[in-house]
């Protein structure tokens, strides 16, 4: 009985809305902490990323962040997007 309560508040719309800019803002902040942190020169430090002059990691690391960013952008507009449409055509 509470899995059945518990489905329908998080299953409902709005609050579906609300996680996906809160995973949204996750992203921006993922990406803010490895921009400004110094996590790669620990990384690079280590003696198991030090193969290939740590080219492999420089790269992944910068997926990744650059990959946070991609994703907290897309979703914030893609979403958006979606909520204006269906505004103005419920305006109709």
């Amino acid at each position: 009985m509470i899995s059945n309560q518990l489905k329908s508040i998080l299953g409902n719309r709005p609050f579906k809305i609300i996680r996906l800019y809160l995973i949204s803002i996750l992203c921006f902040l993922s990406f803010y902490y490895l921009e400004t942190s110094d996590l790669l020169e620990k990384l690079l430090e280590m003696p198991l990323f030090s193969r290939f002059d740590g080219f492999d990691t420089i790269i992944l690391y910068g997926l990744l962040k650059y990959a946070f960013l991609a994703v907290g952008i897309c979703i914030i507009i893609f979403l958006s997007l979606i909520l204006i449409k269906e505004k103005i055509l419920k305006a109709r």
